[in-house]
This record gives C-alpha cells, structure tokens and sequence, in this order.
C-alpha cells in the first residue's frame, strides 16, 4: 500500500530573524518539514513542497530496495535551469557517497532512481540552485518514492560554472569532467560487495544451507548528466562451492542491446590473465561471468575446519548503446543468475519471473528462493547446516517480511558458518 507524506516549507534566507543555519529561530523553522533536518547556504528563497510516496513493497527476501527520486526545480516563471540534484548516502563509512546524480531537465525535472541497503534509513538530499547549496537529511525507513517541488521565490543571478564538456555540470562535481556521456560513478554496494548465494536443485525444493555455489560482487555504474546509466563495470569471484552439480554464473540486463562487453579472467595466483575478450552483444542475455565451476574454485569452502581458498575472480564492463533509467534493470544484482550445468537449469532470483497467473517462479511451494544476496562478506553456513539454524534472527526476518530483524546476516552462530 503507497501513501502520499504531503508537507510544505519555505525556507526564507537573507532576513534578519533567520540568516544561518546556527540560527535557532531557523532550524525550528526547518523542524516543520515532518522532522527532517535541512542545511541551507545562501540568500535565494525557496519553497518545499514534500509529496514522499510512503508504504510496504511486496516483500521477495530482498536484502536491498531501490527507491524513486522525482525532484522538480522552478522560479516563479520558469525551470530553474542548470540545478543539479543529488542524493548521498548517510550511514557509516560511506556517508557522503553519491548514489544518485543528475542535472534538471530543460522543464526542471529529474527522475531517477537510487539503491541502498535495507538497513540504511535515511539519505541526504542535496540540490544546487544558482550556485546556493540546499541539503536535507531524510528518514527513509517506509518511503518508496522522493517527492519533491522546490520553488525559487526570488530572481536567480546566472552564474557560469567550469563545465569542461559542456554536460550542464560543474566540474567538481563531475566524476568524468572531459566526457560528456557520463558525470557520476555509483558503487552498488558503497562499500565492500554483496555476496550472492544459490541453492541448485530448482524446481525441487533444496536444503536451505545456501552454499551450492557463493560468489562475491560489486558494481560501478557510470551515470550521464540525466542520471542514466551508461556504462556498467563488475567485480565478481566465485568464493565457494559445496555441491556435486557444475555451475555458471550469467547476467542479462533486459533491454540492452548492442553493448560493447568487455571480460577479463584471473587465475587463482590473482594476476594471471587467463582470458580477455570484447566484443558488441545484440541482446544482453545469459551472458557467462564465471565459467564451469569444476574450474573456478581450489576448495569447496563449505566444510567445517577447511582453510579458506580463495575462487578464481573476473572484471567485466558494459558499455550501453543508448543509456537507461536504473528503474528498467531491476533490483540488485541484476538479473545475476546460475546457470546449472548438469541439469540445465536457470535459477534467478525472486521477483524477476511471473507465469500466467502471477506466481513467482523462483519461489518454491513454501514460498522460500533459491537464491539470495547478502551485503557485505557473508559467512555462508557449512554442509549440514541451513541458514535457519546458522542465522537464528533470518526466519524472523522473513517471516516478519522484512521489517524486523534487517541485519540477520551479521549474527550468525560461529560453529555453524564457514569461518574465513
């Protein structure tokens, strides 16, 4: 169920009872925007308009979500062109990373998209408005959409900013500041990768221990001055593998065509280059990432007592043909599936593929998947031992469909998960 979280607030700056961000008579006025915090530097006013579009998405064992940003900038007559819209990350050792990015539209507007992990609950958004710098802080926790409409209330001074390739944003701001096809790098996740966990009997039912086939990756996305992503770069190594079928890992990205992809392949020194390849795909489908399994891991990491040895790893980019909203290729990580050598089967994640009748076809007759992500390096459980049992707080979590226990995977009981 969405909801609409409707305020207003205009931030009147230059008067005497309210002219910095110190000011007491300030910040109790910016406390009137359903208790967010605001930072404001400079002289232009501007109205708020806040229409957050709140409620509860269909609960798939996401461990991430992706959220909607829809930011429009205008002054009593027109678009306040050349604003620039940012959302930054505003938890831990990556507070301040910028995991959104573009410059209005010629009608004032952006739209876009950002992924966070579920346990981060608030962002800050930032805006840029003739050189005046705006920021609020704001809690996530049960928003599915960003709203807002801020409305300059007074004449904007044009100001010339240092724009080297003429993409409408500034060079310090601009990540490729001599390229006008992209403007800001986004690392999914911010920090560290995501760990990525199969069972591999699909369609029968498996043991819950999740450690079949573990990988560890990251992303980088390349986004343009609209907030598109143009370019895609992974980091993936296969990291355990404790079952009798043989597996690759694929990646389709729905839509993309005539991308240029580039893959590289290291062995298990870490330095050796055991293949390079580029090439341009017609469609971006089941493309391989990882090759037979039989191949691409020393141990199989699953077995109480074990040395851990590390899998073989592969770095891989996607140059998009014609840029794409994030929103178009799904949640995190992609379409990232396994491919089960053995007996032919594809196991993707939940939430991705319906049949006729609107039944996820990856979420067996208990309505559990056969696959899952996890930020951060996941201690996966050993053979015996299923991830109910290794991780007491994960069925509460599901159970609950997500909205307790969000952080399940950082305590898991030591004897029953492979210790790296």
């Amino acid at each position: 169920m969405k909801n609409l979280r409707i305020a207003s607030i205009t931030l009147l700056l230059g008067l005497s009872a309210c002219t910095s961000r110190d000011d007491q008579n300030f910040m109790a006025l910016l406390a009137l925007a359903n208790g967010e915090t605001s930072t404001v530097q400079g002289e232009i006013p501007v109205e708020v308009n806040i229409s957050d579009v709140t409620g509860d998405p269909s609960f798939v064992f996401d461990t991430t979500r992706s959220i909607g940003v829809y930011v429009t900038v205008r002054d009593p007559i027109s678009p306040a062109s050349g604003s620039l819209v940012q959302i930054l990350e505003t938890s831990g050792s990556s507070t301040g990373e910028v995991i959104f990015q573009a410059v209005v539209s010629p009608e004032g507007n952006v739209q876009g998209s950002f992924t966070v992990n579920q346990t981060v609950n608030k962002v800050t958004l930032r805006v840029t408005i003739g050189g005046q710098l705006y920021t609020w802080l704001i809690d996530i926790s049960n928003v599915e959409e960003i709203r807002r409409y801020l409305l300059v209330t007074a004449e904007i001074t044009p100001i010339t900013i240092v724009d080297s390739d003429q993409d409408g944003i500034a060079d310090t701001d601009d990540a490729y500041p001599n390229d006008a096809t992209r403007s800001a790098i986004v690392r999914l996740p911010t920090d560290g990768y995501y760990t990525v966990a199969y069972e591999d009997l699909f369609p029968t039912q498996g043991d819950a221990d999740f450690n079949d086939y573990v990988a560890e990756i990251r992303y980088e996305e390349d986004l343009n001055a609209s907030g598109q992503i143009k370019n895609i770069r992974g980091y993936v190594r296969h990291v355990a593998r404790g079952a009798g079928y043989r597996h690759t890992l694929q990646l389709t990205l729905p839509g993309v065509n005539n991308a240029t992809f580039s893959l590289k392949r290291y062995g298990f020194d870490d330095t050796t280059v055991e293949s390079d390849s580029t090439g341009v795909l017609t469609a971006f489908e089941h493309v391989e990432l990882m090759p037979n399994s039989g191949t691409t891991i020393q141990s199989d990491n699953t077995t109480k007592g074990q040395i851990y040895k590390p899998g073989k790893r592969a770095e891989f980019e996607v140059s998009l043909a014609t840029p794409v909203a994030a929103e178009s290729l799904g949640t995190m990580p992609f379409d990232l599936h396994l491919n089960v050598v053995n007996t032919g089967k594809k196991i993707h994640f939940a939430g991705r593929y319906l049949d006729a009748n609107g039944k996820d076809l990856y979420l067996d007759p208990a309505g559990f998947p056969w696959a899952i992500l996890v930020p951060g390096t996941w201690l996966w459980p050993v053979e015996t031992q299923n991830t109910h049992v290794a991780y007491p707080a994960f069925k509460s979590w599901y159970e609950s469909a997500g909205t307790t226990n969000l952080d399940w995977y950082r305590s898991p009981l030591a004897d029953k998960v492979f210790q790296r």
